[in-house]
């Protein structure tokens, strides 16, 4: 396989069997307060993230909640790729990925592949991660939201640095700093990417 397909056909692997000890807490707890302790704890407490993705993915498998499902899908593979258990995070991602793509959403199947772009450039599967982030970019650039253009064109700059492409890292570097420091609201909502930009 060549090109962008690389990214999508990847192996589906059969899931393996995540922890089954849930936080009684959590199971009467609503879609948004679960998806609240995640985003309160997936840089400080990758674990207690992670109990609150779990519920959240089982409580929508078990309502039959599709757009749910979906999400917790996505979640799911957010904080699989932080622990670095990436059969794991491809295991959700790739959940996201088709069912996005049977909902003809095109914009969530975009970010379903720049995420399996992600947990291939974490795992230094450099290639791999490339034809994601390309990929992406494409079904991306005929969008209004520059903003995800300018993340895709960061994490091209990511992986050309990390091949000693230093020159083309450096111009993928520029044009994202130059479009965070005309954008304040861009710069603020997207800070890790800006700071990140910073620091190549």
């Amino acid at each position: 396989l060549v090109g962008s397909e690389m990214c999508i056909r990847d192996s589906f692997i059969s899931f393996p069997i995540y922890a089954q000890e849930t936080n009684d807490s959590l199971k009467n707890m609503s879609y948004d307060s679960l998806n609240s302790l995640f985003i309160q704890y997936r840089f400080s407490n990758l674990e207690k993230a992670k109990k609150a993705t779990t519920v959240y993915y089982k409580k929508a498998v078990l309502e039959k909640n599709e757009s749910e499902i979906t999400y917790g899908a996505f979640l799911n593979a957010k904080i699989y790729d932080a622990l670095s258990k990436q059969d794991s995070a491809h295991y959700f991602i790739d959940i996201y990925i088709s069912r996005s793509e049977k909902a003809n959403d095109t914009e969530s199947y975009a970010s379903g592949i720049y995420k399996k772009g992600v947990i291939f450039y974490h795992s230094r599967n450099f290639h791999k991660a490339t034809a994601c982030y390309t990929k992406a970019y494409e079904l991306t650039k005929n969008t209004t939201k520059e903003h995800k253009l300018v993340i895709i064109s960061n994490a091209f700059g990511l992986v050309k640095n990390q091949l000693g492409q230093r020159e083309e890292a450096l111009d993928y570097f520029k044009k994202s700093l130059a479009f965070f420091e005309q954008n304040a609201t861009a710069k603020n909502t997207y800070k890790l990417y800006y700071l990140n930009t910073l620091n190549n």
